[in-house]
């Protein structure tokens, strides 16, 4: 009998298992929804034992469905790859770019897992977070319901970022492919938006990309910065030449940042593929909303007046006229 479909499954390690009345007897397992059923009858339904494994509540998998799906997708790739090879299952050298591997020996895989290799120690925990932090922001913000889109220019982008990395001779391309999302998110802020570089600084957002420069001469040297600023370099052509530098006006190739139609429907992009991006500052941050206003005719001239507060005590076309009211208890 096939066993039913469940949200979310996760195998522990092999071992006995405590039951709810602390005997080591695993006769029960952790259930969909966190409740305890017999192993027994279990096994009798799906006609297989299901000792060690433990099935998930739903609200994990939903949690999971509410990220945006190319902003899940980059971040699962970064924790797969990084995890594989932090523990050891899959060597180092069998995921670094290496051209001529590549292009010889047909081992395409690489232009993919090197953008996905971190670091180690607690490196991975903020590299994982700046990614998360940052593609959410994007695809939730300047690129919401446009999934497709962006991904189609993220493509474009890792293209160029292989390509302008030649001459820095980079094995793995993690640092400009975030420093080029930081450094058009930062470009497509409101002027004066500030961020906290976790709970370090306070900085305005548009040098968050050169203070990730300075980061990684200070910690790798001047190799590390080399290999990192071809990711300014893509960000800045990718802001300028999609998005352009005027209000109002998209960038020159603007209309070939547009995702094929099969990607866009496979991402479930809404917006309208013909609506162009309107300039800079579109991107995350603070939205101003005229404040509502109220229209009176003038009746001395014919024209109208508008307001957008109360008047005072003798006012007589400025916002909103209230009556006088009455006592609570009066007839």
């Amino acid at each position: 009998m096939a066993m039913r479909r469940y949200d979310f499954l996760m195998f522990v390690a092999a071992g006995t298992n405590q039951s709810a009345d602390g005997r080591g007897n695993n006769h029960s397992i952790e259930a969909s929804g966190g409740k305890l059923c017999d192993r027994g009858i279990l096994k009798a339904q799906h006609g297989q034992d299901l000792t060690g494994i433990i099935i998930m509540p739903d609200g994990i998998l939903a949690a999971l469905r509410k990220i945006p799906p190319l902003t899940r997708f980059l971040c699962g790739s970064y924790v797969g790859i990084t995890g594989l090879v932090l523990s050891n299952i899959v060597a180092r050298d069998r995921v670094l770019y290496v051209a001529r591997l590549v292009y010889q020996s047909f081992e395409i895989w690489r232009l993919y897992t090197s953008f996905f290799l971190g670091s180690f120690g607690l490196s991975v925990i903020f590299e994982v977070a700046f990614l998360y932090r940052t593609m959410d922001g994007l695809e939730t913000g300047p690129y919401a319901r446009r999934s497709g889109d962006l991904a189609w220019q993220l493509f474009v982008s890792c293209a160029a970022i292989v390509a302008t990395s030649y001459p820095v001779n980079s094995f793995r391309f993690l640092s400009p492919f975030l420093l080029c999302i930081v450094y058009l998110s930062s470009s497509l802020a409101p002027p004066g938006t500030k961020t906290n570089f976790f709970g370090l600084v306070t900085l305005p957002v548009i040098y968050l990309p050169y203070l990730m420069l300075v980061l990684d001469f200070l910690v790798g040297g001047p190799r590390a910065m080399a290999q990192s600023l071809p990711g300014a370099l893509v960000g800045h052509l990718w802001w300028l030449c999609i998005w352009g530098d005027q209000v109002g006006r998209p960038g020159p190739y603007a209309n070939y940042g547009k995702a094929p139609r099969w990607l866009a429907n496979w991402l479930g992009d809404t917006r309208d593929p013909e609506e162009q991006p309107s300039g800079v500052n579109m991107g995350v941050g603070v939205q101003v909303v005229a404040p509502r206003t109220t229209i009176y005719p003038n009746a001395g001239s014919g024209a109208s007046e508008t307001s957008t507060g109360s008047s005072g005590d003798g006012g007589s076309n400025a916002g909103y006229k209230w009556g006088s009211g009455q006592r609570l208890g009066n007839s």
